[in-house]
């Protein structure tokens, strides 16, 4: 109730430019507005005591007209009083309402419109104003058809059915064309009758500037989510007012959810602890590397930087976030620092960093400080016969062997080529010579399956050890470097014995060669080498040849070598670069080096269609001629994946028929001389 009443004093203060007094039903003063004479009331309401009527009109002592009117809210009977003046209607309106406020509502900038009882009885200047509508058109037949169709709807139906309400309708002006009008209503009773005060304001041009905002909004919203910075805009409560999609993706928060959160709960900026971190309360904070606790529940590396929205009075009006997720440029730095740091191709620590170690671990604090160098042996030969993968595979290997037989506190690196190096700080002679053995014993422990290419990696160790803080390191390194040189020529002889036994095991497994077809190789070329009376070296490099010719075989496929039917077209290609390989093995093994050539032309024919270089006749060296038909016999009469053994006749046949041609007559010859 007392909100009806106190829209009723607002109703009539607001539309009544008289002096005004509001009675009860006890005909007590309630309300008065500050131009009235309260003594004159005061003799008045004795009078009206006695007046039972709705309304009643009385003339004061300074001729003015006092008018009262009865009105029930809410079942509350009330008595308005307001005091007219003389001539106060110029318009002579016989509505009790119009006659008193006519005067004041034309002189409103505002347009105010009247409804009685649903019909519009007044329209003031400001509204015909508003809609451009000549005087000739001033009825309500005319005005209808200014206002758009589902704008009168929406009134009509507040006007029906609600006391009062608000709206902002569209409107078509005769001289400017679409305009906003935003309109209030209020409903009054008055004698009966039911008045509907409509006040309308024109608010085109705010229309135009909140286009204009949402559009500019827009414009920034597209801009603030087409770049790459997540942007947040807080108010000076530090509540979110602007959240961009870049800023939802670091955040894992969503627009939606974002929007009016304190910043500190969406945005959660955290220490190593894991805890949050109120750095909202920071002047112009500014952080280029710090955590974001996301949402999803990633932590991420973020660029955090805040500024102040400040006013012309520099009060500040809210915070501007720019949020850069730097995440994968730390990734990238990571692994550009690992980079710089690691061998790739092994994962150890390189020469730089080594280097670096070195000089930071120089010092009494580390003392005895030894190192351990290594040397890897056979890789040239593993890079010369099977490629430099192969050779990768090696030194591969041999980093894992030592990665588990040192210590996890030693520091192991790669010092160039195939040259390892292991620094122990804090490690006395004792000590650094039992990690030695052990990794000695580790690779001696290696079995077939750790092998490479048939070849099973192996190492020359040696060490030094700095026990003054007077000695050099370097000289430490120097001496480390001697000690495994030392070894390495101490035992390069075993160690190419070594490699030489490991690939002909390979050579045999791979293809089915055994001793006893060395053996019988050797006994039938050395009969026909005698009678041409080659030397003792000769003999001992055809001993050699008959052994290792097909060593360059460990280089070819197994699917090829061990294939039981004819080979195709490109396999036969493959199969013919065993010569080549096996020059190649020959040459990296001092021991071979001198068989090498013949190794390469042990397929070569004597009318020169052989290979891997066509050579013709005696240009094809002696030993390769006599081991070309001693090996063609011996094959032919044994068994062989792809076919079974001829018999001993069929084969010399055989050998008779390529005679000056493949093979070298007077080798065959001699051969057959000896073979009887």
């Amino acid at each position: 109730m007392e909100n009806k009443l106190e829209n009723l004093i607002k109703t009539f203060t607001f539309l009544n430019p008289n002096p005004v007094v509001i009675l009860n039903d006890s005909y007590e003063i309630i309300y008065k507005s500050e131009d009235c004479e309260t003594k004159v009331f005061l003799e008045y309401i004795k009078k009206l005591k006695k007046i039972k009527d709705d309304e009643t009109t009385d003339v004061l002592s300074n001729g003015n007209t006092i008018k009262t009117s009865k009105v029930v809210v809410c079942d509350n009977t009330y008595y308005i009083s307001s005091v007219e003046k003389i001539n106060s209607n110029p318009n002579n309106y016989e509505d009790p309402l119009l006659a008193k406020i006519s005067f004041f509502l034309d002189y409103l900038e505002d347009g105010v419109s009247i409804l009685k009882n649903n019909e519009v009885i007044f329209r003031n200047d400001s509204i015909f104003k508003l809609i451009g509508m000549p005087e000739s058109k001033k009825d309500s037949e005319h005005y209808s058809t200014y206002v758009k169709h589902n704008s009168l709807s929406k009134l009509r139906q507040i006007i029906e059915n609600e006391d009062k309400g608000d709206l902002v309708l569209k409107l078509h002006s005769e001289d400017e064309g679409i305009k906003w009008i935003a309109t209030g209503l209020s409903k009054l009773i008055l004698n009966d009758d039911v008045y509907h005060i409509v006040s309308i304001k024109d608010i085109t041009d705010q229309k135009k500037q909140e286009e204009e905002y949402k559009a500019q909004k827009e414009y920034l919203s597209h801009t603030l989510n087409s770049i790459g910075e997540g942007v947040i805009i807080c108010d000076e409560n530090d509540k979110i007012t602007l959240f961009n999609e870049v800023a939802s993706l670091i955040s894992g928060v969503s627009e939606k959810e974002a929007l009016t959160q304190n910043i500190l709960n969406v945005i959660r900026i955290i220490n190593e602890t894991e805890e949050i971190i109120n750095y909202i309360q920071e002047e112009n904070y500014k952080n280029d590397d710090c955590l974001l606790f996301s949402i999803d529940g990633l932590i991420r590396h973020v660029s955090l930087n805040i500024s102040n929205i400040v006013d012309d009075q520099a009060n500040i009006l809210g915070k501007v976030i720019i949020i850069i997720d730097i995440s994968e440029t730390k990734k990238r730095e990571k692994e550009i620092l690992y980079l710089s740091y690691h061998d790739i191709l092994t994962g150890l620590y390189n020469r730089t960093y080594l280097d670096h170690e070195i000089k930071r671990l120089d010092t009494k604090r580390q003392i005895p400080f030894a190192v351990l160098m290594g040397d890897v042996n056979g890789l040239k030969i593993t890079n010369d016969v099977f490629g430099h993968d192969a050779g990768d595979n090696l030194l591969r290997k041999v980093s894992e062997i030592l990665k588990r037989s040192c210590r996890h506190e030693d520091i192991i690196g790669r010092w160039g080529g195939d040259e390892f190096i292991m620094l122990l700080p804090n490690t006395t002679e004792e000590e650094v010579y039992l990690i030695l053995k052990r990794i000695i014993r580790d690779f001696e422990g290696l079995e077939k399956r750790d092998s490479i290419n048939g070849l099973l990696p192996s190492m020359s160790l040696g060490y030094g050890v700095k026990t003054s803080e007077n000695e050099s390191i370097y000289e430490t390194l120097k001496v480390a470097e001697n000690n495994m040189y030392k070894r390495k020529m101490l035992s390069s002889e075993s160690i190419h014995s070594s490699i030489i036994t490991s690939m002909k095991t390979t050579l045999n497994e791979k293809s089915n060669e055994t001793e006893e077809h060395t053996n019988r190789l050797f006994d039938l070329c050395n009969k026909v080498g005698k009678r041409y009376n080659i030397s003792s070296e000769d003999t001992s490099d055809l001993e050699l040849l008959c052994m290792l010719h097909d060593i360059g075989k460990i280089g070819i496929s197994d699917t090829i070598i061990s294939k039981p039917g004819k080979l195709n077209e490109e396999e036969w290609t493959i199969m013919k670069t065993h010569p080549e390989i096996g020059f190649r093995i020959a040459k990296a093994t001092p021991e071979l080096k001198k068989v090498s050539d013949y190794i390469l032309y042990h397929h070569e024919k004597f009318d020169g269609t052989g290979y891997p270089k066509g050579l013709k006749k005696y240009k094809i060296p002696l030993l390769d001629r006599i081991l070309s038909v001693v090996d063609a016999y011996d094959a032919m009469t044994n068994d062989r994946v792809y076919r079974k053994a001829m018999s001993k006749e069929e084969a010399l046949k055989e050998i008779i028929s390529n005679s000056g041609t493949q093979f070298d007559s007077d080798v065959v010859k001699i051969f057959l001389e000896e073979l009887k």
